[in-house]
């Protein structure tokens, strides 16, 4: 799982040491203006960023990129353009696409002397900064041949897409039917919206009502029948649980209606989201977002694993699953239907399984169920929302038949 488990991050804000023990893969929202600032027609000044941003300082990427990777991460770069896109930033816009993104590759990727990152992503969310198919493909190809150039090494995402009905964060992946030898990975954002604007509601990954997961398969049967070489990745999805103090506080303009979730939910939720995506054919999976500043509740202001950089119930959580299964991988569906869901996790020979189980549900129910397991386990460990070790579930074991209470919080059956 520490191939498959991801968290984004935020260029030199992101603090990899506070979040190393949480996921082994990070995802980073690299400006392209940043690099290029004021003078797109002339090469980058790797390993420094041309704009001033840090502190009236450049950027040191090298710095940034070498402390993730001592964490334990490989890294995935989202190379943003935005809105300066349409601004008439660029002087020529192909050749200075090209010209960045084989800079980029061949200073950062896997085969230059440094290492530091393994995958460009071109573009996060183009239509929300307006950006039209029309504008984008160009873009995208100039940038994925000089990517091509710099390293042949380096994967290539395209930026978020869909299969078939899109909204207004995404494009259609068959935007990009002709040019398939030039991305790797099909890359993908999901959130649970069981409603718009302005409640911008969600609800629990497995819900019928929503098209988080869907979605994802719609896509999965589209790669197999249309690019069966490339991979999917999830690189965005998430939940905003503010402090309880916040709940009360005024909010944006637009954001009065808007429906968060308890911290409990968030990492209920999170963990369910990993572990629907694990047993599908997705590559990774990176949870948004790593930190927030306890603003009033607001879409995307609330969804960190932390919240100024204190750990939330879902960053504790994150951390216990991720090191339990670090070194295992989805093994098989033990059972699901409405009352439980259990995934097995095995190392890659077969061996140490673990068992995880919760109800699938959204209102804070439980349930006794009972497990036909080949052996008694060792322990049941419950879902940790704290820095305390984590409470072992009683459970009884008889000819082969485990019982034992769960919840919606994923419990570890541990042989």
């Amino acid at each position: 799982m520490k191939d498959f488990v991801g968290i984004n991050g935020h260029t030199f804000q992101f603090k990899p040491e506070l979040y190393g023990n949480v996921a082994g893969q990070a995802r980073d929202y690299h400006p392209l203006t940043w690099d290029l600032h004021g003078k797109p027609n002339e090469p980058a000044t790797f390993p420094y960023s041309r704009h001033k941003i840090q502190k009236g300082k450049r950027v040191n990427w090298e710095e940034v990129y070498t402390s993730w990777k001592d964490a334990g991460f490989q890294i995935d770069a989202c190379i943003t353009f935005g809105w300066h896109y349409k601004e008439g930033f660029f002087e020529d816009m192909p050749a200075e696409m090209e010209a960045y993104g084989e800079q980029f590759a061949r200073f950062f990727g896997p085969s230059g002397k440094l290492n530091l990152v393994q995958a460009m992503e071109i573009g996060n969310e183009p239509p929300n900064d307006g950006i039209t198919i029309e504008d984008y493909v160009p873009a995208f190809v100039a940038m994925a041949k000089g990517i091509r150039k710099g390293d042949p090494e380096m994967k290539i995402l395209t930026c978020t897409v869909a299969s078939d009905k899109t909204d207004q964060w995404e494009f259609p992946i068959e935007s990009l039917n002709e040019h398939k030898d030039l991305y790797d990975v099909i890359n993908m954002h999901s959130y649970a919206f069981v409603e718009g604007w302005p409640t911008m509601k969600r609800s629990y990954p497995e819900d019928p009502d929503t098209d988080y997961l869907k979605k994802v398969d719609r896509m999965i049967e589209w790669r197999s029948k249309n690019a069966p070489d490339k991979e999917i990745w999830v690189t965005e999805f998430g939940y905003d649980a503010p402090s309880v103090e916040m709940l009360e506080a005024t909010r944006k303009k637009g954001m009065e209606k808007f429906i968060p979730q308890t911290e409990l939910q968030q990492a209920q939720w999170n963990l369910r989201t990993f572990l629907a995506l694990a047993k599908r054919p997705v590559s990774r999976a990176y949870v948004y977002y790593y930190d927030d500043k306890d603003g009033p509740p607001s879409f995307h202001a609330n969804s960190g694993l932390t919240r100024n950089s204190v750990p939330k119930m879902a960053y504790y959580a994150q951390e216990q699953f991720y090191q339990l299964l670090k070194e295992h991988r989805f093994d098989h569906i033990v059972t699901e239907n409405e009352d439980s869901y259990v995934y097995a996790f095995t190392k890659t020979d077969g061996s140490d399984p673990i068992w995880i189980a919760w109800h699938p549900g959204g209102t804070g129910q439980e349930r006794e169920i009972n497990l036909k397991c080949p052996t008694k386990p060792e322990k049941v460990l419950a879902m940790v929302t704290t820095d305390e070790n984590p409470q072992s579930k009683s459970f009884s074991y008889d000819e082969g038949q485990l019982k034992v209470t769960i919840d919606e919080s994923p419990c570890y059956i541990v042989f």
